[in-house]
């Protein structure tokens, strides 16, 4: 799956458009496979009317009921999201302009506001909250055609990696599952910085988060992203123009899976012309170590206070906490989010200095650490796999501070340095058969540069086969 990073993430929108292969009532001639079918080809068909809305959010809904183990939804709106079909498909009937997303289903991440369904965050204190506008991310998505579909499942108030979450499960074992293998996690947060509005979404760190789109494919982020920011339409790069840097310490702590995967993609960036170049960044661990946790866990609890108040949820954030239901959440809540504290050498600490330091001195460090590598190696972007492990059994340990560290290795860092990230898969693992990624980081401001990279390395290094 396609993504489009702009580092931290706390939300997401998902095109949903490769979930099944079937039709619906209202269905048209050449119902789709929607194993393969991309939001932009559908839109594209509805639009011509060689395939009704109906039949594609029917299909979904037959999809997302059909596997309830995944607990990938919070809410599915099936009713508000059958009628919206309806209504695209007579707007096309009555010969309406067609909108860019016409008709399309989308799916988003539960931290996001949509109006009239509950925006839970994945926590339990939130379940009767209802939101009465969407967020201003999605509506603009809205705006363009789109059709929600239902809220999705996340690590709780998005505080982790695994998606191991014990609330607002449908299916017998609890934590978000991966469809791929339901035995094992499908995963926490998701991407961004600053080039989405944040209004309507449940906060961790206004440093660190943004929305961010994902998709089956390049052009749907592509479209996505367009949609939301009303950027022109791109073209794929010229590889051979593309310059991409790999900082060793990257390719730290890989499974043999993952490095099988990142050595072949490698070679075939390569064979396609683009220019790869070692890049040394001694200092990024340590300047990012003094930046992470400080940033994110003490900007948590004043971003926290804001939302639950603005939004009138009627919840404090200490009754928020009180009913967390995922112990790794609820200790970091507990111990450091509420009380103001960080770890220390010797014990926790008031976290007020270290984040005044963090803003003042280590963040701009790494701002700059990064603006010189990418300059001074005249680099398109940094490339690296995405995480150095596939997916982790889905248990309570997958939410460990060890998995944690591990997981956000290659991630964290620009999310920290506010640049902008996007991530394409490499293949499946040769051994586990599990999804192996490929991230590219770029410098500020170089969103739309790192998507026509990515549409042209989508034809190199090809889509994941479908989840069965």
């Amino acid at each position: 799956m396609a993504r489009l990073s702009l580092p931290h993430t706390c939300s997401t929108l998902v095109a949903a458009a490769a979930l099944s292969a079937c039709s619906g009532p209202g269905g048209l001639r050449g119902a789709p496979d929607i194993d393969s079918l991309t939001a932009t080809e559908a839109a594209v068909r509805i639009c011509s009317g060689t395939l009704s809305s109906e039949a594609l959010v029917q299909a979904y809904l037959l999809r997302a009921k059909s596997r309830p183990e995944l607990n990938a939804f919070v809410t599915l709106d099936e009713t508000g999201a059958l009628q919206a079909a309806r209504a695209a498909d007579q707007r096309r009937a009555g010969g309406g302009a067609c909108l860019p997303l016409q008709g399309v289903p989308i799916v988003v991440k539960d931290n996001i506001q949509a109006r009239g369904l509950p925006a839970t965050a994945g926590t339990p204190a939130l379940k009767n909250f209802v939101p009465t506008a969407d967020a201003p991310v999605l509506q603009k998505l809205r705006d363009a055609g789109a059709i929600v579909l239902g809220k999705t499942n996340l690590h709780e108030l998005a505080f982790g990696i695994s998606g191991y979450n014990p609330a607002f499960n449908t299916g017998p074992q609890p934590g978000v599952r991966n469809a791929y293998d339901v035995t094992k996690m499908a995963g926490g947060s998701s991407a961004g910085m600053g080039r989405y509005p944040q209004a309507g979404i449940a906060p961790i760190s206004h440093t660190r988060d943004t929305a961010g789109p994902m998709a089956v494919a390049m052009a749907d982020v592509e479209l996505l992203d367009r949609v939301v920011t009303g950027a022109p339409a791109l073209l794929p790069a010229d590889l051979k123009a593309v310059r991409l840097g790999v900082v060793p310490g990257f390719l730290a702590n890989l499974d043999s899976d993952t490095r099988g995967a990142w050595e072949t993609s490698l070679a075939r960036l390569k064979a396609a012309g683009v220019t790869v170049v070692d890049v040394a960044m001694p200092q990024l661990a340590e300047l990012n170590g003094k930046v992470g946790f400080p940033v994110a866990l003490y900007e948590a609890y004043d971003d926290m206070v804001a939302y639950l108040a603005r939004y009138n949820t009627g919840v404090s954030i200490r009754q928020m906490a009180a009913s967390i239901a995922s112990p790794d959440v609820k200790g970091t809540y507990d111990a450091l989010v509420i009380p103001r504290k960080l770890p220390g050498p010797n014990g926790l600490v008031d976290a007020a200095p270290i984040y005044q330091a963090a803003m003042t001195v280590h963040r701009p460090a790494l701002v700059k650490l990064y603006a010189d590598t990418f300059a001074g190696q005249r680099l398109d972007a940094l490339v690296f796999p995405t995480v150095p492990r596939t997916a982790l059994p889905a248990t309570p340990e997958a939410s460990s501070l060890e998995n944690f560290g591990l997981f956000i290795q290659n991630t964290d860092p620009g999310s920290n340095a506010g640049i902008p990230g996007i991530q394409l898969p490499m293949g499946l693992g040769a051994s586990s058969r599990m999804p192996t990624g490929l991230e590219l980081d770029g410098p500020a401001g170089s969103d739309r540069r790192l998507i026509a990279i990515g549409l042209a390395l989508e034809k190199v290094l090809g889509r994941l086969p479908a989840a069965r």
